[in-house]
């Protein structure tokens, strides 16, 4: 869901061959591809992973330790991109906050022709 302060814009996307945390990157990734660059951008999630990544600096560190161990690599570059034109705000969400983003996740992972893994990933501008 991206929303502007004016208008809230919900969007999903199903993926075949994937993972749950996978799935988590590229909703990130397509939110802040939806945004204006230099934007100021509020991230609500739940998903500790996410969070942390950016608060406790974790992004720094696996860059240091060039990316050893770390999963998804390919998908946290591409964050790591648009984050870098973007003002954002990392905010714990709790569950509650997000029932509608898990509708929307739900009713797009059961569409028959959602893309495989890699061919979404294609459609980033990596």
């Amino acid at each position: 869901m991206v929303e502007d302060g004016y208008q809230k814009t919900c969007f999903a996307q199903g993926c075949q061959d994937t993972t749950a945390n996978r799935m988590v990157l590229h909703a990130l990734i397509a939110g802040l591809q939806k945004v204006p660059l230099n934007a100021h951008v509020s991230v609500w999630s739940n998903q500790q992973f996410v969070i942390n990544a950016f608060l406790e600096n974790w992004i720094n560190d696996w860059q240091k330790k060039n990316w050893h161990n770390v999963e998804h690599v390919d998908l946290w570059i591409e964050i790591i991109s648009l984050v870098g034109c973007l003002e954002v705000e990392w905010i714990k969400a709790e569950s509650k906050q997000l029932t509608k983003a898990k509708k929307l996740a739900r009713t797009a992972s059961k569409v028959d022709h959602a893309p495989m893994d890699e061919d979404l990933k294609r459609t980033y501008k990596m």
